[in-house]
């Protein structure tokens, strides 16, 4: 007979088990994991019953991790911070964790990380998909069950400069336009359109360009354009303009002819422009 105690109570026997010659090996059930156990072993026959063994070693039974609790994800840029709560460890000390990722839209598995503890980072992800962790302990026996799914996430980054920016010169203006920015995995909320001295302006996420007034002919303006989304402002893209005023107006004539058949002619002096004491008067023949 196989008898175990309680190293904290060895005159308690906290479980037995019998097997027949020649089997040499015993399972001892209903122990408690994690507590500190020996075992003594006693040889019988129908007739005799020998004197009890020496104690065993010291044993401490033990399963695999409980499941951890508590999960939940954050969203960043291209990856996902993921937290949760440190189950018992059944009877042998956690030595790390492995989290799976989970494709929201699909349910496929799309990848494990490894942790240490509690939070982690779990990166390589791709913006603008949905995602959700589950968790698992592993100690000396294995890993243990997974947690139930965290929360789900999408994550993104600020959006990228907005493509195609351009700038047009007026008289004491300038029009900017853009193409539509990518937003990183999160929706555009609005546009933005500054520079030095001129001050910012919000645009709706619909619009793609603005006219700036009051602009001084002859300088030099730099003009950036970003987007902004739920993460934060995006990067820029810049272009310069100048405003200038419109050209004046030609002179296209130099002087007025009146011709009248029969008649000389004789050019009055004057400047060149139009005005009733230049041009050319007709003469009488008298």
């Amino acid at each position: 007979m196989v008898k175990a105690f309680p190293e904290s109570n060895p005159t308690q026997v906290a479980a037995t088990a019998t097997v027949s010659d020649p089997v040499t090996t015993a399972t001892l059930t209903a122990l408690t994991n994690g507590q500190r156990y020996f075992a003594t072993v006693t040889a019988s026959t129908l007739l005799v019953i020998n004197a009890e063994s020496a104690p065993s070693t010291v044993f401490v039974p033990a399963g695999a991790p409980f499941a951890p609790t508590g999960i939940s994800a954050t969203r960043g840029d291209r990856k996902a911070t993921v937290s949760w709560l440190t189950p018992g460890d059944n009877g042998a000390a956690i030595t790390g964790f492995e989290i799976a990722t989970v494709n929201a839209a699909t349910g496929a598995e799309t990848g494990a990380t490894a942790a240490p503890q509690s939070p982690a980072e779990v990166a390589g992800l791709v913006n603008g998909t949905p995602y959700a962790f589950k968790v698992r302990a592993v100690n000396a026996v294995g890993p243990g069950p997974y947690s139930s799914l965290s929360n789900t996430v999408t994550p993104a980054g600020v959006p990228l400069a907005p493509p195609s920016v351009q700038a047009t010169a007026g008289d004491r203006l300038a029009t900017v336009s853009w193409a539509a920015a990518d937003g990183n995995g999160s929706e555009v909320w609005s546009y933005v359109v500054s520079a030095p001295g001129v001050g910012s302006y919000y645009l709706d996420a619909d619009a793609r360009m603005t006219t700036i007034f009051g602009l001084t002919n002859g300088s030099t303006y730099t003009f950036s354009v970003s987007a902004l989304n739920a993460v934060g402002d995006g990067a820029a893209a810049s272009v310069s303009v100048t405003p200038t005023a419109p050209p004046a107006a030609a002179d296209w004539c130099t002087k007025r002819t009146y011709h009248a058949p029969g008649h000389g002619l004789r050019q009055r002096p004057g400047n060149g422009r139009l005005g009733p004491a230049h041009g050319v008067e007709r003469l009488d023949a008298n």
